[in-house]
């Protein structure tokens, strides 16, 4: 059977995604399923013959005990640190770059022991603290710390159960009292952090406050860019540049191949350079879920070629897949979902699509040949990371379509730029000239982003509603029952229903957001009320607060935004928003902060006017029209349906209608 890494690999995923969705006591009843259609691909001789399904079930059945024994055996013995509160004496390695975060430093550590009885050893945690550790990485430092689960599950966890991170850990005591034993002998991963270290500290050093592009496009670390530039892009649909994957990964082999074309080596000798040349870059950048898909993938086709084989791109990502899969949470890691689902589309669909608009439209031009390969694989991407996106974020770009064809291309530059600066950055002339270029083409790119961000912030649409799922579902659904009953998928009829489908459900969507304001509860009170032109934030106190409420002010591009009781550093609240804002002193005003939104302070009550409905916040409670809840509940209201949906999985919540 020719794509045996392919059936393996999705059905790897398929299972590990329903394993990670169910609740962990129902994973025993997912195996016995996978187990019993083994036995029945096996058994059935039609089935047995096509190698298919007792591949795919085998593929599942392995990942279901993968799942059931990393759980039991690294899941369960580290929530149980969490749950019993406990605080010990750890000793541990520091094993990644510390990132400058709200409350202070988090720092990615490795455990040697936990002084706690029938604790885990040796585990990966994220350790916070209000100011920096004295040590290098890989030194002994021995602390006291206090645990916390960093998620309840690996969907809510945001990409930590994938990295293995299920705990989180801070200092009970001052860092004072931290002990540090310097280790003259490092390994391997020491160097791969200096390396990566040494490469940002060129680029700051040669590009100063504009380095914060061209690191996050050659490491995929955008922690310099600032939060107006990252919603730029994310309203632009180009986030994906800023995240090392595929593009970035093949930009640089294609260099490399150039390079060594010029010294006349074979083709032998660029794959046994390739090869650690590309571990390498997976390692500098923090072998991230995209950048690991994809070096797989490279190095798979570099070795059929060594061989004189040539690869197939659905069974190479299958394999990557399954390698991936190996970690169980890894599949509920969001990069890991859209890089795949990304290259699903450009294998599957964009030579369909290419086809089809080759054969009306033919040009031997090549900016306008340009222009239309670009608008191909842009449609494949976004039709296939659709369901995901529609899932995990429920926004998405229209303006992908366009911005694409600009911003792959000045990525491709900025990208060999950025080489070049951390190689010749430092030689007066060349180097000198190199840097300045790269500034250009920086500036340029925010500078545009901005632009479109600016002037098109409409077509950022919401896609959370049940009409975009139900379209999604419906295409799904076509695709399914086409391979079940022809044996193919008719990709015509199903472009032309998706096609019809999203038509009607972007157009309900525009204006679903444009008649609408969204009421965002957070576990610890703050609120976020807000409609497609502006916002009121209320009682962010501390940095959760913060972090909270910034996920919606980087959402959108609003017209001012007004803050009302808000104590946190007003440094980083005007740093979130890139509009008009206005801080609100403790006393009573009325203000009307927009058509559809009108704010009322009275003695320490908040009035909103939101459309036609009404939201009142006091102190302990907020109420939507006729409902009304308790504050910290983590919930987020619509003024339609007025509860739509729950940030935190199983609390214990219910509405109660006023007298």
């Amino acid at each position: 059977m020719k794509r045996v890494f392919a059936f393996a690999g999705f059905s790897s995923a398929l299972a590990l995604l329903l394993l990670n969705i169910v609740e962990f006591e129902y994973a025993v009843i997912v195996t016995a399923a996978a187990l019993i259609l083994l036995v029945l691909s096996l058994v059935i001789k039609s089935l047995r013959q096509g190698k298919a399904a007792p591949i795919a079930f085998g593929a599942a059945l392995f990942s279901c005990l993968v799942f059931m024994l990393t759980y039991s055996s690294s899941v369960e013995p580290q929530f149980k640190l969490s749950d019993n509160n406990c605080e010990a004496i750890v000793e541990f390695e520091i094993v990644d770059i510390p990132i400058e975060c709200d409350y202070g430093w988090r720092y990615t550590i490795k455990t040697r022991k936990i002084c706690a009885p029938d604790s885990p050893q040796s585990i990966k945690m994220h350790l916070y603290t209000r100011e920096a550790l004295n040590a290098d990485y890989y030194d002994t430092v021995y602390a006291k710390l206090r645990f916390q689960s960093s998620a309840d599950n690996a969907i809510s966890s945001y990409g930590k159960f994938g990295e293995n991170v299920f705990l989180n850990s801070f200092l009970s005591y001052n860092l004072e009292e931290t002990v540090v034993v310097k280790n003259d002998s490092k390994p391997i991963g020491y160097y791969i952090i200096t390396a990566r270290e040494w490469i940002f500290d060129r680029l700051d050093d040669c590009l100063d406050e504009y380095s914060g592009l061209p690191r996050a496009l050659l490491t995929g670390d955008s922690g310099k860019l600032p939060t107006d530039v990252l919603a730029d892009f994310k309203i632009c649909g180009v986030s994906h540049i800023i995240v090392v994957s595929g593009l970035h990964v093949m930009i640089l082999s294609c260099a490399l191949l150039f390079l060594l074309k010029l010294l006349r080596l074979g083709k032998i000798a660029y794959c046994v350079i390739s090869v650690p040349m590309i571990l390498f870059y997976m390692g500098i950048a923090g072998f991230s879920k995209s950048v690991t898909r994809a070096g797989i993938m490279l190095i798979v086709m570099l070795l059929s070629q060594m061989l004189n084989r040539k690869a197939d791109s659905l069974n190479s990502l299958g394999f990557s897949v399954f390698i991936i899969c190996l970690n169980p949470f890894a599949v509920c890691d969001a990069g890991a979902v859209l890089t795949v689902s990304a290259v699903l589309g450009l294998v599957v669909l964009n030579p369909f699509i290419r086809r089809c608009v080759a054969n009306r439209i033919k040009t031997k031009n090549k900016a306008a040949n340009y222009v239309i390969n670009s608008i191909c694989v842009t449609a494949s991407v976004f039709v296939s990371t659709l369901p995901a996106v529609q899932i995990l974020f429920g926004s998405v770009s229209a303006l992908a379509f366009l911005t694409n064809i600009v911003f792959v291309l000045f990525a491709d530059v900025l990208i060999i730029l950025s080489v070049l600066c951390v190689a010749l950055g430092s030689l007066a002339g060349v180097g000198a000239a190199v840097c300045a270029l790269t500034v250009l083409v920086s500036r340029l790119m925010i500078g545009i982003a901005g632009f479109f961000a600016d002037t098109f912030s409409f077509l950022y649409l919401d896609i959370s509603n049940e009409i975009f799922a139900i379209s999604i579902a419906a295409v799904i659904a076509f695709v399914g029952f086409s391979l079940i009953f022809k044996g193919r998928v008719r990709l015509k009829h199903g472009i032309m229903i998706f096609a019809l489908l999203m038509s009607f459900s972007l157009a309900a969507s525009i204006y679903v957001q444009g008649t609408t304001a969204y009421v965002a509860v957070s576990p610890q009170g703050c609120v976020v009320a807000y409609n497609r032109d502006c916002a009121v934030v209320i009682d962010i106190d501390a940095p959760v607060d913060y972090c909270f409420a910034k996920q919606y002010l980087n959402s959108r591009k609003y017209d001012a935004v007004l803050f009302v009781d808000c104590e946190y550093d007003r440094k980083r609240l005007t740093e979130s928003v890139k509009c008009d804002y206005i801080f609100a002193k403790k006393k009573d005003f009325t203000v009307d902060l927009c058509d559809d939104i009108s704010v009322k302070y009275d003695s320490g009550t908040v009035y909103i006017k939101l459309y036609d409905s009404r939201a009142v916040v006091t102190d302990d409670f907020i109420t939507v029209n006729n409902y009304r809840t308790a504050k910290g509940r983590g919930k987020l209201y619509n003024t339609d349906e007025v509860y739509l949906f729950s940030f935190k999985d199983g609390c214990d919540f219910q509405l109660v209608t006023e007298s």
